[in-house]
């Protein structure tokens, strides 16, 4: 079956929300974990994918096609780069939408920024952070799984 530059697309970004879902918290030692600011880099952290990362995107393309796709893709503006070649992410006002919607979800689940010297990362379980991390997912699938990119 013929794998579309769209559907890659919509792959990728399905990919990238679940990635989101988890990049942005922070683990701390103790088991302690914190949602990250809202800064570019913080979004930059929690949205990029390894090269290496793209069969979790997709299985029906061989790993060569993929590297050819998603470079394709980098070409004409519909994927970025930054700081280096081997990763990439969609860079959109919905993926800043989602970023925005994946940090309020694990804040109003009881993870606070961490704010040095006044805000201290709290302790979760990791049965729990998976919990959350799934809800997350789920959560960011349903309001923008269907975003055009």
């Amino acid at each position: 079956m013929k794998l579309t530059d769209d559907q890659l697309m919509k792959a990728i970004w399905l990919y990238q929300l679940k990635r989101m879902a988890k990049g942005v918290v922070h683990h701390y030692v103790g088991q302690r974990y914190a949602t990250s600011d809202s800064s570019d880099g913080s979004f930059y952290h929690s949205s990029y994918m390894w090269a290496g990362e793209s069969a979790l995107i997709t299985t029906e393309l061989a790993a060569s096609q993929r590297r050819v796709r998603i470079k394709k893709l980098i070409k004409q503006g519909r994927l970025h780069q930054q700081h280096n070649d081997r990763t990439f992410f969609i860079n959109s006002v919905a993926a800043r939408e989602a970023f925005e919607a994946a940090r309020q979800f694990w804040i109003n689940a009881g993870i606070p920024v961490w704010v040095y010297q006044k805000v201290d990362p709290v302790p979760l379980t990791e049965a729990k952070r998976l919990s959350l991390e799934l809800s997350c997912a789920e959560h960011l699938v349903k309001h923008f799984g269907e975003v055009a990119q």
